[in-house]
Order: structure tokens, then sequence, then C-alpha cells
């Protein structure tokens, strides 16, 4: 009963002591319904901000695209508008975009590439896509996954119909889907200023969209993305994880017939990691480099890229000294300084704008001789 008597005593004392300590001012009242209409208010304010910044990064990620068509590898064909729907963005979520998007369970058009088919056409966003060479799109939870899929399968160069809904009335348009760098734009709503590649696509967070100043400055962050995947950075060092990685294996069989192992990372983890951040500065410099090419070829101004680069710096410092697997920011500025001047040098000479390649060393193949035993003893006799 003492250990119940004292524990309710000292609660009860923390609480005078707390009530104490808090503020004395004398707040007005509000009424919550004012709180739920600033609310909305600011969510409608923030879900506008995001679209705005994914159609200016879809155009631009468009424009580069279409533009380095014949510098990609790997291909696709487009429509030149980007979609969602109301499950896509959250049903709660899909009465703040704004309205002109016209959100619904259906797929609608969200953004349009510039000079793109369906520009050219006069799709709209807005315009919610009702079929594609008279078959049904997709509606509900799944409909985006489902009709990515089937434009991936079915579009061809030839010409495409397209059935739309706008403003209660429904249009026909025919399309002919243009060809682009098959690495597609994933747009996330994150504040971190951050923009990488998965070998697939070019994905970049709403944080380094808002704090890039104009498209130029976006289109040297996209460009620079599209040249990891376009140049198989990824698969190369997947590839490097992976054969370091079995060296280190080789090297902890050994110590394990030995019975040298003695707890702590083995060898096959540390050589995984020296795998993964091999050639990583390398990679990266080559992404600056082939980027800014790609960003000049689509026609963005690319001589404010230094400053870019620096004033990214200027926001992580340690990268201006140091950096294991990015270069330093002071040779980045250098390099791509050099870069600024070779382009516009080529321009100059009207040559084409095309990234310089390392020369391929061509091994000479030495022609085998056949072992002529007829002749060898005709030789003999002689």
């Amino acid at each position: 009963m003492k250990k119940i008597f004292w524990g309710v005593f000292f609660l009860g004392l923390s609480i005078i002591l707390l009530d104490s300590c808090a503020p004395t001012a004398r707040l007005p009242d509000i009424k919550s319904s004012e709180v739920k209409i600033e609310e909305d208010r600011q969510k409608k304010l923030s879900f506008s901000n995001f679209t705005k910044h994914f159609q200016r990064a879809y155009k631009v990620t468009y424009r580069i695209n279409t533009a380095n068509v014949d510098l990609c590898d790997k291909k696709g064909l487009s429509l030149g508008f980007d979609y969602t729907n109301s499950y896509a963005v959250g049903e709660k979520n899909a009465e703040y975009y704004p309205v002109e998007l016209n959100m619904g369970t259906r797929i609608s058009i969200v953004s349009i590439g510039k000079n793109s088919p369906a520009e050219k056409v006069g799709l709209k966003i807005g315009d919610k896509v009702e079929s594609i060479n008279d078959i049904d799109t997709p509606q509900g939870r799944k409909a985006i996954s489902k009709f990515s899929k089937f434009l991936t399968e079915n579009l061809t160069s030839e010409s495409t119909k397209i059935t739309i809904s706008r403003d209660g009335n429904t249009k026909q348009f025919d399309l002919n889907p243009q060809e682009v760098c098959g690495y597609p734009l994933v747009f996330i709503p994150d504040q971190i200023i951050n923009a990488f590649a998965d070998g697939k696509r070019t994905i970049i967070t709403q944080g380094i969209a808002e704090y890039t100043k104009d498209d130029n400055e976006l289109a040297l962050v996209i460009g620079h993305e599209l040249a990891h995947n376009n140049r198989d950075h990824i698969d190369k060092k997947k590839v490097n994880t992976l054969l370091a990685g079995l060296v280190g294996f080789a090297l902890d069989m050994a110590s394990a017939s030995g019975g040298g192992y003695y707890g702590g990372p083995t060898y096959t983890e540390k050589f995984m990691k020296l795998g993964a951040q091999a050639f990583s500065v390398q990679f990266e410099q080559e992404a600056d480099y082939a980027g800014l090419y790609y960003a000049a070829r689509a026609g963005f101004d690319v001589t404010n890229a230094n400053e870019f680069w620096t004033r990214m710096g200027a926001k992580n410092p340690s990268a201006i000294a140091h950096n294991s697997t990015h270069p330093a920011t002071a040779k980045r500025f250098v390099a791509l300084r050099a870069a600024l001047k070779e382009i516009e040098n080529k321009r100059k000479s009207n040559l084409p704008i095309m990234p310089n390649e390392k020369e391929k060393k061509i091994k000479k193949k030495t022609e085998k001789k056949k072992f002529d035993l007829k002749k060898l003893l005709k030789m003999k006799k002689k």
C-alpha cells in the first residue's frame, strides 16, 4: 500500500510542477472548421506545387530522351504524355490536386511533352483516355501499371488511334509514336535533394527539381542520370561487386580451411564493398561529361553547368574536399569547364555534338597456318 501511496503522490506532484512551467499566455479560441479549411488550403498548395515540378521534369526528360535517341542503346516508343489516376496518387489526396488534371478512376493525361505526338494532334492535360486502338483502357487501382505494360507491348511505329473524353464529349486522335531513349522518368514527392538511375529509369525527387533555378539546370541533372543508364554504369557496378565478392569468397574459404577466421567482416563482405566502389568516381565523371552533351544536344543552355555544381558543393561543403564515390566539386568544376569549351569548339567548327569516345584497341588476328604433311614430305625429299 505504501508503494501505491508514494507512486500516486509523486505522480500528482509531477503534474503540479509541470503545470507551473506551462505557457501563461491566453491564446485566442479557434474553430475546428477553420483549421480544416486551412489544412485543405495548404494541401492544395502542396499538391499544386508537386504537379508543377512534375510536369516540368517530364517535359525536360522527354526533350532529352528524344534528342539523344541516336546515342541510346535502349530505345522505346512514346506518345508524348504522362498519366495517372486517383488510385495512383491516393484516393484521399486526389481531391487536392489541381482541378484541371481531372483526377478520377480513369487514366488522365497530366503532362505533355513539347513537340510530342500528343501536343501536335491537340491532346490536353485533363483528357481522360478511354481507349487505344479501340481497346478500352484499364480503370481502378492497378490501371497505371496495366496501361504502362499495354503501351510497352502494343505501341508500334504505325499510327495509333486514341479516344479521349473532354468536357463530356468524346474525341478521337491519330498519333504517330515517337522513338525515344528507353529510360522513363520517375518523380518522387520527397523534399530531399537527390537524383539517381537504376539502369531502367531516371529517378529524381521533388526536392532537386525545386532546387534547380530553371529547366537548364534541371536538364543537367536529368542528362547526368541518363548517362548513368545509357552507359551501363549500374550493371558494371554490379559486375564489379560480384567479381570482387568471388575473390573475397575464395579467401574466406582458404582462411576457413586454415582455421584463420576470428569474427568480424568476412573477406567477401570487404571485397564486395571495394568492388561496389570501383570506378565510382570515374563513372560520375563520365556521367557529368556525357550528361552535359545530352543536355546540350536537346537545346538547353549548359553554360551555367559549373556554377550549378559549385552551388551544389556549397550546399554540401564536404564534397569540395573529398568524396569516395563522387568527384570533388573543384575537380568537377574544372572538368566541366573543359567539356563546355569542347562543345563550343565543335559548334564553331560545325562538328557533330557528340561525346568523344576512347579508341577501341582492335587486336589483329594472325592467320594460323594449317599443318600440311604432304608439303612437308616434299620439302624433305628436295
